[in-house]
């Protein structure tokens, strides 16, 4: 895959809709350093599940064409926005540090997010992105998928 998406080889398995899709961990480095341990190259753990869509494909508004793809800004993304999400809920989560299995939880916690559906048009940085409201936080897709970043509400 040349995504840059990756999958610890251990690592949880979630469904987002009626697909299988991986929780995934940005490239070899950020995941290593967060203590993912060896990562390998993968968005969907079923080679024989139907794409869940193309860039190209038509979608749905307030939904993504693909797989959530947490790329090389991931971890970057939720050491910096990790109490963001600890405080989208009263009381806020006891989500573990990002080294301690933090990134892990956030990954998670937005693939849970996006399996719900219900997201919504918007527009970030001058682009159209689907945006995914949790309590307190906004998680922000290109349409292809791609995770770009963590807003607070």
């Amino acid at each position: 895959m040349t995504d840059g998406t990756f999958l610890r080889a251990t690592s949880t398995v979630l469904v987002a809709g009626t697909r299988t899709v991986a929780v995934a961990a940005p490239g070899e480095t950020g995941a290593a350093a967060a203590g993912l341990g060896d990562v390998v190259p993968m968005s969907m753990t079923n080679p024989d599940a139907e794409p869940t869509g193309t860039p190209n494909a038509e979608r749905q508004p307030g939904t993504l064409s693909g797989p959530v793809q947490l790329g090389k800004n991931f971890v970057k993304k939720v050491r910096k926005h990790i109490d963001q999400v600890r405080n989208r809920v009263t009381p806020p989560e006891d989500i573990p540090s990002p080294g301690k299995g933090g990134i892990k939880r956030v990954a998670e916690i937005i693939h849970e997010r996006v399996a719900k559906g219900g997201g919504r048009e918007a527009t970030y940085a001058g682009e159209t992105v689907v945006a995914f409201e949790d309590g307190g936080v906004t998680y922000i897709f290109r349409s292809n998928g791609e995770f770009w970043t963590i807003l607070g509400n």
